[in-house]
């Protein structure tokens, strides 16, 4: 099984990794794929430097920037996982951390209705899942959530989350058929306590039965739509 991670903002793929490097432990069968954002962040944006886990300055980087209600720099991200896709595909489903969990809405939402966008969108098997933590919605952008998102999805929220309020991936939730959806005691994090992992693993199994063999779609050829 093979899962593309988006990470948050101010946040980097390698740096996220480590972030989640409990996670990725306790699903060795997993192969998470954690992926840089094109648009790293200017110095003078940064109001703390991030750390890597032992005690590293890294880069940081965003999916886009807010100004004016556009958001800029977010067709070019868009870009940026589609080359991913064509490139190191196929998944079988998205992982993103609160901005990389909005930009996987947006991104399912334009998996599954290709007409919706006037990207050219890889030729990709159906994501079989996504797992939203501390998701939330592209608000100046609603064409995106005109039709409920169909892929299987799993919320996390935290009820100390103070950055994404809880209102707000609710409004996520709401745009899923079927969500699955966990509370738990934290704030703006991924939990990776026993509960969670559990909570994570039987979500996951249904989706870890062997039907897709990735191994054969490798050799697929991969085109595009306009």
């Amino acid at each position: 099984m093979r899962v593309l991670c988006l990470h948050g903002y101010h946040q980097s793929g390698p740096f996220f990794r480590k972030k989640i490097a409990g996670l990725i432990s306790r699903f060795p069968e997993v192969e998470f794929i954690c992926i840089s954002s094109p648009l790293k962040i200017a110095s003078e944006y940064l109001m703390v430097p991030p750390k890597s886990p032992n005690g590293e300055d890294v880069k940081a980087y965003t999916w886009w920037v807010t100004e004016e209600n556009q958001y800029i720099g977010l067709e070019t991200s868009f870009r940026s996982v589609f080359h991913v896709v064509e490139t190191q595909g196929p998944f079988d489903g998205i992982l993103g951390f609160s901005m990389g969990a909005c930009l996987a809405g947006a991104l399912i939402s334009m998996f599954e209705r290709k007409q919706l966008s006037h990207f050219r969108i890889p030729v990709h098997p159906p994501f079989r899942f996504v797992l939203f933590f501390t998701g939330f919605l592209l608000t100046h952008r609603p064409d995106f959530y005109q039709h409920i998102i169909q892929t299987p999805s799993l919320h996390f929220m935290g009820n100390q989350d103070y950055v994404i309020p809880n209102a707000k991936s609710e409004a996520l939730v709401r745009n899923c058929l079927e969500p699955k959806v966990v509370r738990f005691t934290g704030g703006h994090c991924i939990p990776q306590d026993e509960k969670s992992i559990a909570m994570i693993r039987e979500f996951l199994t249904p989706f870890n039965d062997g039907q897709r063999n990735l191994s054969a779609l490798e050799n697929m050829p991969v085109k595009a739509r306009i």
